[in-house]
């Protein structure tokens, strides 16, 4: 993903530049599966469980982790 610079200029983290595009964006498609897709609403809330779920398992901000899932809007 690309965000439009008009939409997340100049920010500090990834994490920001990806909250303002889902802010700009919310309804609109983001990941699209065959038949499924996900609205960046939709996105944002998995990326957040999954940073839940890390932090619970004691991964502290910043930490390098390496995430391999399989390309499918399933999980």
């Amino acid at each position: 993903m690309t965000p439009d610079r008009a939409i997340a200029p100049q920010v500090s983290c990834i994490q920001d530049a990806f909250e303002r595009v889902v802010t700009a964006r919310v309804s609109q498609p983001a990941v699209v599966c065959g038949e499924d897709q996900w609205s960046y609403e939709q996105l944002n809330a998995e990326s957040n469980r999954i940073a839940h779920a890390l932090i619970a398992l004691g991964i502290e901000y910043e930490e390098p982790v390496a995430i391999s899932l399989p390309r499918s809007c399933e999980y």
